[in-house]
């Protein structure tokens, strides 16, 4: 859990002790506070569907790829999948950083709640490998 995900935990544990308070100025303050915490629990769920680390992890590997395949393809632009030199030529290194983004977010949405290395065939580094090759 990271020291976010800690924060809002106290936050919400805190806001219902609010809600069963004897007076009802803080019993509303402790409702109206619970639902901004409940709502930015769902807004950070949505961005980071397994976690922040999983999601920087991933994003850290898609971004070493797509780096190692420029740099070591100087020479060579057949061996750059043609959909980043397109995302390249168009949009530079802003669109390529863009791209990366949603690269993870879609690699984390099809994996919520996959525990890597829990059976034989689930090994985290070759899923990223594959779904690369599909969408680069």
């Amino acid at each position: 859990m990271t020291s976010f995900e800690q924060l809002l935990q106290e936050e919400e544990q805190s806001a219902r002790m609010f809600l069963s308070a004897p007076n009802i100025q803080d019993r509303v303050l402790g409702k109206h506070t619970l639902e901004r915490i409940l709502r930015l629990k769902e807004a950070y769920n949505q961005q980071f569907p397994n976690s922040f680390e999983d999601w920087a992890e991933t994003h850290y590997e898609i971004v070493a790829e797509m780096e190692y395949l420029f740099e070591n393809n100087k020479d060579d632009l057949d061996a750059i999948p043609q959909r980043l030199l397109d995302v390249n030529e168009k949009e530079g290194s802003g669109g390529l950083k863009r791209f990366a983004i949603d690269l993870t977010d879609c690699f984390e949405a099809q994996n919520k709640g996959v525990i890597w290395g829990s059976e034989k065939d689930l090994n985290w580094i070759d899923a990223i490998n594959k779904y690369l090759k599909t969408y680069l």
